[in-house]
């Protein structure tokens, strides 16, 4: 039969792909864990289980790429924020200066 390490696994990727899918949501860790049918506190044991980053710091680091990624596109941050589901662009640009110590024109800049 199937190994509790392996029904663990099956679910870890089934939140990785959650996360993947809401990149531009911006939803709680409930709304993640909601949408594969497993309750918080197990969504943070398979990460710390699977993974060297808490859930929460993991969707932001998913995040971040991707608005790495349209920044290098040529997206505009104000259109990045609105993608992203960020209530003001602001809010887009202090997200990615704490996590990056720039700017995202300053990250673009350095392009």
């Amino acid at each position: 039969g199937v190994t509790a390490i392996q029904r663990a696994a099956k679910a870890y990727r089934a939140v990785i792909e959650a996360m993947e899918r809401e990149i531009y949501s911006n939803v709680s860790l409930e709304e993640i864990a909601g949408r594969v049918n497993i309750s918080r506190s197990y969504l943070k044991a398979l990460f710390l289980k699977f993974c060297d980053l808490s859930p929460k710091e993991y969707y932001r680091k998913l995040r971040l790429r991707e608005a790495m990624r349209l920044l290098a596109e040529g997206a505009s941050v104000s259109k990045i924020a609105e993608m992203m589901n960020f209530s003001y662009p602001n809010h887009f640009t202090q997200f990615f200066k704490n996590e990056t110590g720039l700017s995202p024109t300053e990250y673009r800049a350095r392009l």
